[in-house]
C-alpha cells in the first residue's frame, strides 16, 4: 500500500516517492535438508532409514556434510545492514555465513561442514514485522573419517616357544582387545576363533562363546575414544592349538587395518608316558 500525505499547511510526500506500507502478519517457514551417510536412532544407536525433526537421530557422514536451508518469507531483505533482520545460522553456537538466493519467497541457502567431529545446527530468524520463524536445532550430526585402531594383547606376552610363527603357552592366556574409535559400536566387531588338537580335530569351545561375548556392548569398557573388552569372557584354558582373529568397522564403514591372525598353542598337561 502506497500513502501518499498532506498536512494542513500542504507540506506532504512527493508522490513519486511515496511512504510504503507493508502488512505482514505470516510467520516465516523453514525446512532444513540434509544427505547422511547412515542414520541412527540414539537411544538405540541402530540404524534407521529416516529421521524427523525432533527426534533421537544421529546423522553420520564419511566426509563433509553439505546442510541445505530453506525460509518462506516474502518480505526478507539481504541488503539492510542491520544483522538482527537477517536469519543467523550457527554451527557448534558460531555463527556462519551463508549465501542466499530465491525463487520468489522461497529463500535456499547451503553450508558445508568440514572436519571429523560432532556437530548441532541452529537457525533462527525474525522478519521485518517481527514475525518469529519457529528456531531450528539439529540432532547430532557426526562426521568420522578416522580409522579405527586395534590392539590385541595376550596375559603372558612370551611364549615358551615359537615355532614355524605359531606360539605355545603352557598357561592360561587371557585375550585383552582394545579399539580406538569415536564412532564405536561393539555390534561391529567381528572376532573369529577356531580350536583344533594336534591331529587337526575340531575342539569343543562352544561354551565360551567369544564372537557373541565381543558383540555384547554391556562387555566393554569406554574411556574417551578408546573401548577395552572386558577380559572376563576372553579367557582361553582350554588346551587347543588357536586361531584368533578380529575384524572391525566403524558405524561409517571406515575399516580398521587388516589384523595379522594369531596362531597360538595353549597346552596345560604334562607329558605321560615317557620312555627312555
Amino acid at each position: 500500500v502506497s500513502v501518499e500525505l498532506i498536512d494542513k499547511a500542504g507540506n506532504g510526500n512527493n508522490a513519486a516517492n511515496p511512504v510504503v506500507l507493508v502488512v505482514d502478519k505470516v510467520n516465516p517457514t523453514r525446512e532444513v535438508i540434509y544427505t547422511p551417510y547412515k542414520i541412527l536412532d540414539a537411544a538405540t544407536m541402530l540404524e534407521v532409514n529416516d529421521y524427523q525433526e525432533g527426534d533421537n537421530s544421529i546423522l553420520y557422514y564419511k566426509n563433509s556434510a553439505v546442510v541445505t536451508f530453506k525460509i518462506t518469507e516474502a518480505n526478507l531483505d539481504l541488503s539492510l545492514k542491520d544483522e538482527a533482520t537477517k536469519p543467523v545460522i550457527k554451527v557448534n553456537n558460531v555463527p556462519v555465513s551463508v549465501d542466499w538466493s530465491n525463487d520468489g519467497d522461497v529463500w535456499t541457502a547451503t553450508y558445508t561442514i568440514n572436519g571429523n567431529g560432532d556437530y548441532v545446527v541452529t537457525m533462527t530468524y525474525t522478519d521485518l514485522s517481527t514475525n518469529e520463524m519457529v528456531s531450528y536445532e539439529s540432532c547430532k550430526i557426526a562426521i568420522d573419517s578416522d580409522v579405527p585402531v586395534i590392539d590385541v594383547k595376550y596375559t603372558d606376552g612370551t611364549p615358551n616357544q615359537t615355532i614355524d610363527g605359531r606360539k605355545y603357552y603352557k598357561t592360561t592366556q587371557t585375550v585383552n582387545v582394545t579399539i580406538n574409535e569415536h564412532n564405536f559400536r561393539a555390534d561391529d566387531v567381528v572376532l573369529t576363533v577356531t580350536a583344533k588338537d594336534v591331529q587337526g580335530n575340531p575342539v569343543d569351545i562352544s561354551s565360551k562363546k567369544y564372537a557373541d561375548y565381543a558383540k555384547n556392548r554391556d562387555n566393554w569398557t569406554h574411556n574417551g575414544d578408546v573401548h577395552t573388552l572386558k577380559t572376563d569372557g576372553m579367557v582361553f584354558d582350554i588346551d587347543a592349538i588357536y586361531t584368533f582373529d578380529i575384524v572391525y568397522d566403524d558405524i561409517i564403514d571406515n575399516f580398521a587395518a587388516d589384523y595379522a591372525q594369531d596362531d597360538f598353542v595353549v597346552d596345560h598337561a604334562m607329558p605321560t608316558n615317557l620312555k627312555i
